[in-house]
C-alpha cells in the first residue's frame, strides 16, 4: 500500500474541516485543522506534511502545513482516547509550541480549550507525554558559540537531563525551569554532567 506522505498542488475547493488539493489533475481530499484552512485559499498553492490513516473500509488523508504539527499530531494520537478528529480538534486551537507548553507545564486546561476535549483526556495527554517533548526555546536563553548564539531547544543533553530529573521523581515543568535556570547561570548547554549537577543543585535549593 501506498502512503502519502506530502502533497504539493493547487488548491481547488474547501469546507469546513477539509480542502482539496490537485495535484496533476488528481484532486486530494485531506482534512486539517481551523488554523491550517484559516491560511488556504482557492487556486492558491499549497504544499502539505500528510498523515495517511488507514482503517479496513477507507482511508483518510490529513494534511498541515508545519512539519512540526505533523509531528505533534502523531504524539497526540500515540496517547489512548486520541483519535484522528481529536487530534485535529487539538491543533485547530492549539500550535505544536502550545502543546508543548501544556505538556511541559503541567496545564491540562489549554488542551481543553479544543472541541471534544475533556478534563480527563487532557490531563492523560499531559501525564502520557510528559517528558517525552522538546524544551521550547522560548524561555530558554542562548549560549554563545564561534558562529554567533545557539538556541539551546532540542539539544541531546538537555533532553536527558529532563528525562533524568523526571526519572528521578521530580515534575516536568520544575525539571524545565530548573535546567533553563543551569543553562542561563553555566552558559553551556551540551555538558549533561555539569546541567545535571547543577540543575540538582537549584531543584534542591
Amino acid at each position: 500500500m501506498i502512503m502519502i506522505y506530502r502533497l504539493k498542488g493547487t488548491v481547488i475547493d474547501f469546507e469546513e474541516d477539509f480542502l482539496v488539493i490537485d495535484v496533476n489533475n488528481v484532486g486530494y481530499q485531506v482534512f486539517a485543522s481551523t488554523r491550517d484552512l484559516s491560511k488556504v485559499a482557492i487556486d492558491q498553492a499549497a504544499d502539505m506534511h500528510i498523515y495517511t490513516h488507514v482503517r479496513e473500509d477507507q482511508i483518510t488523508l490529513f494534511g498541515f502545513l508545519s512539519a512540526d504539527d505533523r509531528k505533534m499530531y502523531m504524539k497526540l494520537t500515540s496517547v489512548n482516547g486520541v483519535g484522528p478528529k481529536a487530534g485535529m480538534a487539538i491543533l485547530s486551537v492549539c500550535s505544536a509550541d502550545d502543546v508543548i507548553e501544556a505538556v511541559n507545564t503541567g496545564n491540562s486546561k489549554i488542551l481543553q480549550a479544543a472541541k471534544g476535549i475533556g478534563k480527563k483526556v487532557a490531563e492523560r495527554i499531559v501525564l502520557d507525554l510528559s517528558g517525552k517533548l522538546p524544551v521550547l526555546s522560548a524561555g530558554l536563553p542562548k549560549v554563545g558559540s564561534q558562529g554567533g548564539e545557539k538556541s539551546v531547544m532540542n539539544t541531546s543533553a538537555i533532553n536527558d537531563v529532563i528525562s533524568a530529573l523526571s526519572n528521578m521523581g521530580f515534575k516536568n515543568n520544575q525539571a524545565n525551569q530548573a535546567v533553563s535556570q543551569a543553562v542561563r547561570e553555566t552558559a553551556v548547554n551540551d555538558d549533561f554532567g555539569l546541567l545535571l549537577k547543577e540543575s540538582l543543585r537549584i531543584l534542591k535549593g
